[in-house]
C-alpha cells in the first residue's frame, strides 16, 4: 500500500500533528485460466457402443442383457427388465451403471462417467 503524510501547519509548531493515511493500491489484475469445455453428445446415436467401451467397463456390463425394453415417447412409461429386475431412467443397475436414458434401439447407460448406448 501507498502511504502519504499530511502536517496540519494551523497550529503552534509544539502542537503540529503528523497524520498518515494509507491509500490502499488495488491488486494486479489476475489471468483467468483457459478451460477446455467438453462437449457431451446430445443424441443416443452419437454415443459408443458397449463394444466400443468394453475395456473401461466390468465384464457384466459388457455381458448385460436386457430381457424386456418398453420405449415410449413419454419417459414415463419406459422400462427395462434386466436379470428378473423392473428398472426405469434415473436408476442404478445392479452392476453399478447408471440408466440415463432409454431409447428406441436399447438403453444410455453412465459407468463412472463413460456413457455409452447399450443396444437391446
Amino acid at each position: 500500500t501507498a502511504s502519504q503524510t499530511t502536517i496540519n501547519n494551523n497550529q503552534p509548531a509544539s502542537q503540529t500533528a503528523i497524520a498518515e493515511t494509507r491509500t490502499p493500491v488495488p491488486a494486479p489484475p489476475t489471468t483467468v485460466s483457459s478451460r477446455v469445455t467438453i462437449s457431451q453428445p446430445r443424441d443416443w446415436r452419437e454415443l459408443p457402443t458397449t463394444a466400443d467401451v468394453a475395456e473401461k467397463l466390468p465384464e457384466t456390463l459388457v455381458q448385460l442383457r436386457i430381457g424386456i425394453h418398453v420405449y415410449d415417447r413419454d419417459p414415463a412409461k419406459r422400462l427395462l427388465l434386466i436379470n428378473g429386475k423392473r428398472y426405469i431412467e434415473t436408476q442404478t443397475l445392479t452392476e453399478g451403471a447408471v440408466i440415463e436414458e432409454i431409447t428406441p434401439e436399447g438403453v444410455v447407460l453412465n459407468h463412472r462417467g463413460t456413457r455409452f448406448h447399450k443396444h437391446r
